[in-house]
């Protein structure tokens, strides 16, 4: 028969003889599959296939029934779903892989068929399967129909299987990969436990979106404070660079109290918090520097504004220069776009104009050592000589009176103190001229509040005059329920329990190279107002 080409009547003769699993062999080498499922599906239906008593089936050796079919058992021996895999693979295999993904799907592999749909990128077909699969006993096939989708990059498709599955945290890696942050940020909401998950990478968007100023705040969030003071860093290098020097001295300020934010105890530092706190200084330090250069660069630059400048924004200049260079002694490396060569000739023009001849000598002294703009030279040169024939000294006016020991400081100083007593000084950063200021602290074991207490409390100073309108040399003082009876001292008269201390630390300073601070106890405290301190408490800052 199979020599003549009648295989049919071939595999007839294997199913009237009682081998209907030969048949479907049969039929399975020489790849006629719709004839092994017609066979088959005889089998599972339980049709008459034979007249054979005598023919065993090879699973068990039960015999044909009296009416000439096979028993349940054996009928359930050849199964449709191996049939149809193997003509998948066989159809695979030749290349036609639509129609070996649909038999694979009919013969229940559902994985297989999903293979070979997501290989292809053929979406619709996927989300029909995924669609009709059964969570409970599907579980991993609709995942993997995520997992596709996901990568060809199918958000929607990709939503509505992790929505099937009830995957909520996958739902969110979803949301984060493909950038959707709105529903990303829709779903920490409805499920606040997920919100870590997304907060790093939306900020590390931001970032790469140029967002800078968003991205910071995201970074806050994310407990990323390195990553945030890396950008706000980067954004005081650019405004800078741009001469947007007030934009970055605001920059670098609030680097300097991020820094501050980051010390856990304050009263008691550890390592970390101590480079917490050196690092807000050196950033203050750069804020202080980059904020006063604004009107430096622009004086050197607009030369409009640099002749037209009043008496008053000369002394300003001025002032902002000399505090320029004071504060990069201390500053450890040059700051970026800061040019000392402005400084200077800032400095020595408006010297020059306001009667500091010694220090704008000193300037144009600085600016030969320096490598000048070609269209400079000839001008500093003929304002350097004019300078040399004025008389070498500052006015004294110009000088920095310390508020402390009232010592008369240098126009031009190596650090912002004083030379004798060391007290520091601190600037106006409206006209850059020294405030009348001076440090002390309470003595320890006072606190903060009860600090406050001290200087709100009730001072009432009352004086009596004699007759003749004569005054009798005394002065009453009231402080809480106290009254003080001082003779001898005038209305006016500054002698006071603060500036006997102030006097008494001053002549201890002389005798130490090290800076002594003025240590009040309450009994001081008690003779100040609020209206006379000001307050600098950076635990404020602090966590």
């Amino acid at each position: 028969m199979c020599i003549r080409d009648r295989f049919v009547d071939a595999g007839n003769i294997y199913v009237k003889g009682g081998f209907p699993e030969k048949a479907v062999e049969f039929f399975t080498e020489l790849k006629r599959w719709e004839d092994a499922r017609n066979v088959a599906k005889k089998i599972e239906k339980g049709e008459r296939i034979g007249t054979s008593q005598s023919k065993r089936l090879e699973d068990g050796g039960s015999t044909p029934n009296n009416n000439g079919t096979r028993p349940a058992t054996a009928a359930k021996q050849i199964q449709m779903n191996k049939l149809l895999r193997d003509q998948a693979m066989w159809t695979l295999e030749s290349g036609d892989w639509m129609t070996a993904a649909d038999l694979f799907y009919n013969a229940g592999d559902y994985r297989r068929s999903i293979d070979i749909y997501g290989s292809k990128g053929k979406l619709d077909k996927l989300i029909e399967i995924c669609r009709v699969l059964d969570k409970v006993d599907n579980a991993e096939n609709i995942g993997l129909c995520a997992t596709y989708f996901k990568k060809a990059g199918s958000h929607s498709y990709a939503k509505e299987a992790y929505l099937k599955l009830g995957d909520i945290q996958s739902l969110m890696r979803l949301h984060i990969e493909m950038e959707k942050w709105d529903e990303a940020q829709l779903l920490a909401k409805n499920n606040p436990e997920l919100a870590i998950m997304m907060k790093l990478p939306f900020a590390e968007w931001l970032e790469k979106n140029d967002r800078f100023e968003e991205a910071m705040v995201a970074f806050k969030d994310a407990q990323r404070f390195d990553r945030s003071m890396r950008i706000m860093q980067r954004l005081a290098a650019n405004v800078a660079a741009q001469h947007r020097f007030k934009e970055s001295s605001n920059f670098y300020w609030l680097l300097a109290r991020e820094n501050l934010s980051l010390i856990k105890d304050y009263t008691r530092m550890d390592a970390a918090d101590l480079n917490h706190y050196e690092m807000y200084l050196e950033f203050s330090d750069l804020a202080d520097v980059y904020y006063p250069y604004q009107i430096i660069h622009s004086f050197i630059e607009e030369p409009a504004q640099a002749s037209a400048a009043s008496q008053s924004q000369m002394i300003q200049i001025f002032n902002a220069a000399r505090f320029i260079l004071s504060k990069l002694d201390k500053i450890r490396s040059s700051p970026n776009s800061i040019s000392l060569t402005f400084v200077y000739l800032a400095l020595a023009k408006v010297s020059s104009n306001i009667g500091a001849f010694k220090t704008a000598r000193s300037a144009y002294e600085k600016l030969y050592g320096m490598k000048l703009n070609a269209d400079w030279i000839e001008q500093i040169e003929l304002n350097s000589l004019q300078t040399r024939s004025k008389p070498f000294s500052d006015r004294e006016s110009l000088q920095m009176m310390c508020n402390r020991c009232a010592t008369p400081n240098p126009v031009l100083l190596s650090g912002e103190a004083c030379t004798q007593c060391l007290h520091t000084f601190v600037r106006s950063f409206i006209s850059f001229e020294s405030l009348p200021l001076c440090e002390f602290k309470p003595m320890k074991g006072i606190s903060h509040r009860r600090a406050l207490e001290l200087f709100y409390s009730e001072k009432v100073k009352t004086g009596k005059k004699a007759k003749r309108g004569e005054e009798d040399g005394w002065t009453e003082t009231r402080y809480g329920n106290e009254q003080v009876l001082t003779i001898g001292q005038q209305e006016g008269d500054e002698s006071s329990p603060f500036f006997d201390k102030v006097n008494e630390v001053c002549e201890t300073q002389l005798t130490s190279s090290e800076y002594i601070p003025i240590v009040l106890g309450e009994d001081i405290l008690q003779t100040l107002t609020i209206d006379e301190v000001y307050i600098v408490d950076l635990t404020k800052y602090c966590k």
